[in-house]
């Protein structure tokens, strides 16, 4: 009964405190996380919750209670007491509550070096660089209606004017549209074919990424020219067509060599479009993860692309938050058409978040659980050498008769949370050290093994359970000789 009271005392307080933690996920969940789950929202504790809660407190009455109980009815008083007067206990018990103390810490270190291991990870993701300059834009998308914009000419019209009205704004250093900015969640891909090259067997053509820009796109996107020119206004609808290759389209299709003046062509080896020359290279952007490898791209000019109802807008600030412009980008879009809406309105560095979200929050809920396993296990350790220094503390004062040193009764005890929490994180680390390769594809720039991780949060542990043993020791070494004399 006794074990049965303290498991539903339990369950309560846990069932409260998933309530609060629930009501601030909620609150602190990222729109896209909102948008692609929407059943998130409504997660909450309800009658399954309480009857889980119910059912965890009844096992763990039937696995903890039970056999304290069958112990304190078997009818050998006299073994008990000859065993238990003097050493706190059977040693079966003592063992018993060693080795549940020492399983505490070993969680508790395998999920602190897994914790720690995420966490180096996803640092490390924020310091890779996407390929641009993420810090100062604001993006926001538009659809162009194709019965007010019938014709490609409509369309280039209003992007030209809108990228002029914007521009004049103050506070704002540049402005670009592409047809798909990194980390949008969008992509497109063409087949092409590479003049001078060997002819692909069909269906074996190579693929790239086509983005379709506006002349300023490289600059507001800080994205480096490595050779050759960006887009100007010679790269009219009249004039010869162009691209942009960045460095891996180089390196795949074009040897790696000069690219400057290679020509390449829409469509499969059968394809009949006009040649389109490379007049530049830029450097490589991670699209959609930054993790992987750099794909192919090919730009265009806006001014010599069709079908460009859908583009996306950045905008470049020179000075305060990116969203403060948002309303003002905004009004200069309706000046030139009241009817004309934007939408999926974001900074650019909310966009690379997102993309990292996956890792950020695998990080962040094995971060707290392996801070509630941390206490959990400091606070095992402490009940089960304060049990054990209570139970004995009539042997310590005999040992004071006897001549021993406060000191040494000091030592003893610390000695013996000591290798408790030796064990556990042995066994946590080679626990860890055991599914190093199940991580694998959650880590960046980390190793799996990294021995700095593994010794810094098993020597978290340590410490923390060693401060939280110190209180037992104090009562270990202030125990009355006198008062144990009596006792005995």
């Amino acid at each position: 009964m006794e074990s049965l009271l303290l498991s539903i005392a339990a369950g309560i307080v846990g069932v409260l405190l998933a309530g609060l933690a629930l009501d601030t996920l909620k609150v602190a969940l990222p729109e896209i996380l909102i948008t692609t789950m929407p059943n998130v929202s409504e997660l909450g504790v309800d009658s399954s919750t309480l009857q889980f809660t119910l059912a965890a407190a009844v096992l763990t009455t039937l696995l903890f209670g039970l056999l304290p109980a069958w112990r304190a009815a078997r009818p050998r008083l006299q073994d008990g007491l000859k065993e238990g007067a003097s050493m706190g206990g059977s040693r079966g018990m003592r063992r018993l509550r060693t080795a549940l103390a020492v399983a505490e810490v070993a969680l508790a270190t395998l999920l602190l070096i897994t914790a720690a291991l995420l966490v180096r990870s996803y640092s490390r993701l924020q310091a890779v660089s996407p390929g641009f300059a993420a810090e100062g834009l604001l993006t926001m998308a538009l659809t162009l209606p194709e019965d007010r914009y019938p014709t490609p000419e409509r369309r280039r019209q209003f992007y030209n004017d809108a990228l002029a009205r914007i521009a004049s704004l103050p506070g704002v250093a540049s402005a670009a549209f592409v047809n798909v900015l990194p980390f949008s969640t969008y992509d497109r891909g063409i087949q092409l074919t590479v003049d001078g090259e060997a002819a692909p067997q069909a269906g074996r053509e190579p693929q790239t990424a086509l983005r379709v820009v506006t002349p300023e796109y490289f600059g507001t996107m800080d994205i480096p020219v490595r050779s050759g020119r960006a887009f100007d206004a010679r790269d009219g609808e009249q004039s010869e067509r162009v691209a942009v290759v960045n460095g891996t389209f180089a390196r795949r299709y074009l040897g790696g060599g000069e690219v400057v003046g290679r020509r390449i062509r829409f469509g499969g080896v059968e394809a009949t479009g006009p040649w389109i020359a490379i007049v530049g290279s830029v450097g490589d952007v991670h699209h959609s993860d930054v993790t992987q490898p750099p794909s192919p791209e090919l730009y265009v000019p806006l001014s010599q692309a069709v079908g460009t109802t859908m583009m996306m807008l950045a905008v470049r600030v020179d000075s305060g938050r990116p969203e403060d412009m948002i309303e003002p980008v905004r009004s200069r879009i309706l000046e030139i058409d009241p009817q004309q809406p934007v939408y999926h309105v974001k900074t650019m560095k909310r966009l690379v978040e997102d993309a990292l979200l996956p890792r950020s929050t695998a990080a962040g809920v094995l971060g707290v659980f392996s801070v509630v396993a941390l206490v959990l296990s400091v606070i095992g350790v402490y009940g089960v050498i304060s049990y054990s220094v209570t139970q004995q503390m009539a042997e310590f004062g005999i040992r004071l008769a006897l001549g021993a040193t406060p000191r040494q009764l000091a030592v003893a005890v610390m000695r013996r949370s000591a290798w408790t929490l030796l064990a556990g994180a042995a066994i946590g680390i080679a626990g860890a050290t055991a599914l190093s390769g199940l991580m694998a594809n959650l880590l960046y720039g980390v190793n799996g093994l990294d021995p700095a991780t593994y010794a810094g949060a098993s020597g978290v542990l340590i410490v923390l359970g060693l401060l939280a043993c110190l209180l037992p020791a104090w009562r270990a070494a202030s125990a009355e000789p006198l008062a144990a004399l009596r006792t005995e």
